[in-house]
């Protein structure tokens, strides 16, 4: 497992394939609310799918911090020694997310209503307004994979094109 730290996030070996816009990105994420980090993820991680894999993919980050006792940043984050994301949305679309935020990217009307949705979604999880359709899911993948990681996990749900897992650390 990688550190958590800003520092170390910083230090990766992967991150210095990102363009100066992406490493101020990355810097500033760190003052972003908790709900609007989880609302960018959530646009990286599931913008083209349906409201209820939005909100399964929003409740394992937040069953993340809840029982692995990290703060949004440190989930969301949380890269390996080589500098890979845990959430590939941040190494693959962070300089996308990065002009989502600013707003320098021209979205159509059912574009902008779903990413409204989706700051909804992170704004209820983070206030606890919405509940939970994973049970204690703490990770998730496509069902036309079969990760080495998810092999001893207990299969609780699947969405969509998604299989949500509980993994020994929640039980």
């Amino acid at each position: 497992m990688g550190g958590y730290g800003k520092a170390n996030i910083m230090e990766k070996k992967g991150l210095d394939l990102l363009t100066e816009e992406g490493r101020i990105l990355l810097k500033n994420l760190y003052s972003f609310s908790e709900s609007t980090l989880l609302a960018l993820t959530l646009v990286g991680e599931c913008f083209n799918q349906f409201i209820e894999g939005q909100v399964a993919k929003a409740n394992v980050i937040k069953n993340r911090v809840r029982y692995w006792r990290k703060s949004y940043q440190e989930i969301i984050l949380q890269c390996n020694d080589e500098g890979v994301f845990q959430f590939t949305c941040w190494k693959d679309k962070g300089e996308w997310l990065f002009d989502i935020w600013k707003g320098t990217i021209i979205l159509n009307e059912y574009e902008k209503g779903i990413l409204r949705q989706i700051f909804y979604i992170a704004e209820g999880i983070c206030g606890n307004r919405i509940l939970s359709n994973v049970k204690r899911s703490d990770h998730y993948h496509t069902n036309w994979v079969r990760p080495w990681w998810g092999i001893k996990m207990k299969k609780i749900v699947t969405i969509g094109d998604h299989v949500f897992l509980e993994s020994d650390r929640v039980r």
